[in-house]
């Protein structure tokens, strides 16, 4: 208020992207002033008054942010390393001396680390885990979003929202952002409970995340109030030559505070968990250094952390190594990743000397940009190869091998992880040994791949006609148009349901109605491929199809092909989709392909049923709903069963078993028996339907007596049969 309009411009950034200047800028553009004009020496004077007063605030924050290092002289940098070690068991049950070694290490860390405030760090007994579930469950960080193919943080964090985005392709700071806010808008709480977690070298791809992406992705979280967490697992380990050094979360916001775009409040929004066991090659030996910059949740910290018992050889160990100075454990970093680089030679080398014909499946090696962990990609994975069948072949041969997709949480994590490996450059085998060694895995992975492959043959199915029309289209537009309006109606008077009405329109919907004109397009295709044929092709399938369905089978022929079955179909009662909605799909095509009209009656049903799989409440089955899962997997194998028919290419084995996997000690009594019964009464009502039909064309049929009368009461005793099951059933329903 006191700076003079025409003297604010020339002083005082006005863009919101212009970080804080330096004191001495503000001087240099005064002094440019007052050659150039004549202000009023009185506002400037005040002017000068009101910039001092901000320029000690300032400096008064950043020392209090960036303290001048004060830590004390170590007493025991006079003994030996052999001395502490005999003092560290003669102290053994000593709780005051290992009080004295925890600050001494604290204290040789910081030295070594200087970003850290000491008075803010923690050593924690155990990894980062332990740590971060402190924080997690015990503390006010209920919420964390991570990026896919990393560690996983279930066990750390009540609520883990894991962002389909892969470390090691190029992926803007816009991207995250957008995904975190449509976790925000669906999510209120997570600005008060959430937080953003960074491993970064990051596990397990060794990708690095640019620091110009990382630096805008930190401004905007800590401008809507949010916790960084820096799970800093491997800082500056790497397959490196040369020194190098990748930059902290707290390393960049002292930057980003010392250039203004942050203030020193943003601290207190910073947590790092910085683990030793990696940098520092602690094999075994876990400890963790906990930098927690904000008082409150300081203190709420510590108040958990006495409850857990010091690991007291760890710190030893660490004290050992921190106490001997910044450029003796620099100077060992460097050779740890000198070490790792030639580990890493060795491996490519192995990797380039394979000839091709050793290596049909093209497998790749990718080195890690960060951290210690290369990725062995399978170029040509063959379809139906499973990597963890393959780790598993691998390790019966003494052969460790990760698979990249025990760290997949999303579909495109997925996808991407389904053809690598992760390797590791730990271990103490070198030189020529590990050549030898690297090139073996290769040659033994690609023969393990070629003897899976001979267990999966893919057929594929193309289609032989093409279909132009979509007669289904104004059906599936009126299934859309009456949903969408119901659901409006229950919207309109439930808060919770109005709430996901986006969701519902721009996601949920349009999925779900893919899927049923899915239903229609494949069943049209049938009917179409039948319609083509001509004359004389459909009555030899006709006769084919009548011989399979007909003939006379004995218990002995169905036992040898029970025995030497390659599958089994499974019924499961955990649901993603609601079994309502795919029975009534099937209904509605049936109607529709038999030029049937659909009934409003079963159009609302439809509709209610496929609201209600959005509200979850028709998706859970109980023992009943397990038979109709089984008959509508039923249906679609026999349509597949056509297909092949229909397209002359292939034969499908005959579906013979399957299993219900319902929790075994509280299956309900007689629910094999229901399940049994519902695929054997099925299969009958499909004869008896052929039947029927065979004696609608030709009245004059031979047939037995008693089959024609068994064929009258059927219907009846169906329908006495399954009331009676019902009642058996509803018994120990559940």
């Amino acid at each position: 208020a006191t700076v003079v309009p025409e003297l604010q411009q020339d002083l005082i950034p006005t863009t919101e992207q212009t970080p804080f200047l330096p004191t001495s800028n503000i001087l240099n553009r005064t002094e440019n002033i007052l050659q150039t004009r004549k202000p009023n020496f009185t506002l400037v004077n005040r002017l000068s008054q009101n910039v001092e007063k901000w320029s000690n605030q300032l400096i008064s924050d950043l020392f209090r942010s960036f303290p001048v290092s004060t830590l004390p002289d170590d007493p025991w940098m006079s003994h030996s390393p052999w001395q502490i070690v005999d003092q560290f068991f003669t102290h053994l049950n000593n709780p005051d001396w290992g009080q004295q070694l925890e600050d001494r290490f604290l204290d040789a860390f910081v030295s070594v680390h200087p970003e850290y405030q000491r008075q803010a760090c923690f050593a924690v007994s155990g990894s980062a885990r332990t740590a971060l579930s402190l924080l997690g469950f015990h503390g006010p960080i209920k919420k964390v979003v991570t990026f896919d193919l990393g560690w996983t943080y279930e066990h750390c964090f009540p609520q883990v929202f894991v962002l389909p985005i892969n470390p090691l392709t190029d992926f803007s700071a816009k991207q995250v952002i957008e995904q975190i806010e449509q976790i925000i808008e669906k999510d209120n709480d997570f600005l008060k409970s959430g937080a953003l977690i960074f491993n970064n070298p990051h596990n397990a791809t060794g990708a690095l995340i640019p620091e110009n992406v990382l630096k805008e992705i930190y401004r905007w979280a800590l401008q809507k109030g949010l916790y960084l967490i820096d799970d800093l697992s491997y800082q500056n380990v790497g397959p490196w030559k040369e020194p190098k050094q990748i930059p902290t979360l707290r390393q960049t916001i002292n930057q980003l505070i010392n250039q203004g775009y942050l203030t020193p409040k943003h601290l207190n929004k910073i947590i790092t968990c910085h683990s030793l066991s990696k940098t520092d090659s602690f094999a075994g030996a876990r400890l963790t250094v906990v930098e927690i910059l904000n008082p409150q949740l300081r203190q709420q910290f510590e108040q958990h952390l006495h409850l857990i018992k010091k690991h007291r050889l760890p710190l030893l160990i660490a004290y050992l190594f921190y106490r001997n100075g910044s450029e003796k454990v620099e100077a060992y970093w460097h050779f740890r990743n000198r070490r790792f680089a030639e580990r890493m030679a060795i491996l490519q080398k192995a990797m380039d000397e394979l000839p091709l014909e050793r290596n049909p499946y093209q497998i790749e090696l990718l080195a890690p940009r960060g951290s210690m962990y290369p990725l062995l990609f399978i170029q040509k994975l063959p379809a139906g190869i499973s990597l963890d069948a393959l780790s598993t072949t691998l390790a019966n041969q003494g052969i460790g091998l990760v698979p990249l997709t025990t760290f997949a949480r999303t579909a495109t994590g997925f996808q991407m992880a389904r053809k690598a490996f992760r390797l590791t450059l730990g271990g103490h085998i070198s030189g020529e040994k590990l050549y030898y060694q690297m090139r073996r895995v290769l040659i033994d992975l690609n023969r393990i791949i070629a003897q899976q492959a001979t267990l999966f043959q893919k057929q594929t199915l193309v289609p032989s006609i093409t279909i132009s029309s979509q007669p289904w289209q104004s059906l599936l537009k009126r299934i859309r148009l009456q949903t969408i309006e119901r659901f409006n109606e229950l919207s309109s008077k439930d808060p919770l349901l109005k709430q996901g009405q986006k969701d519902f329109r721009n996601h949920f919907l349009p999925q779900r109605l893919q899927t049923i004109e899915e239903q229609f397009k494949a069943r049209y295709y049938l009917l179409e491929l039948w319609r083509q044929k001509e004359t004389k092709e459909k009555k030899a399938l006709l006769k084919q199809l009548m011989e399979k369905e007909f003939y006379k089978d004995d218990l002995k022929q169905r036992q040898q092909r029970f025995l030497h079955r390659l599958f089994d179909r499974t019924v499961h009662p955990t649901q993603m989709f609601s079994i309502q909605v795919d029975r009534l799909t099937r209904q509605m095509v049936d109607r529709f392909l038999l030029n049937e009209a659909i009934s409003d009656q079963q159009m609302q049903a439809l509709v209610k049923a496929l609201i209600e799989e959005f509200k979850g409440q028709n998706v859970p089955i109980n023992s009943i709903q397990e038979s109709e899962e089984l008959l509508l997997d039923l249906d679609s194998f026999i349509d597949a069963e056509h297909l092949t028919l229909l397209e002359g290419k292939t034969d499908l084995t005959t579906f013979l078993s399957y299993w219900g996997d319902w929790d075994g000690s509280s299956r309900p009594s007689g629910q094999g028996h229901r399940l049994v019964a519902a695929v054997l009464i099925k299969n009958v009502a499909r004869l008896a339907r052929l039947l029927n039909l065979l004696l609608m064309a030709e009245p004059d049929l031979k047939m037995d007596n008693q089959l024609r009368e068994e064929l009258k009461q059927f219907p009846q005793r169906r329908k006495k049969f399954w009331q009676l099951l019902n009642k058996i059933t509803f018994l120990t329903n559940q």
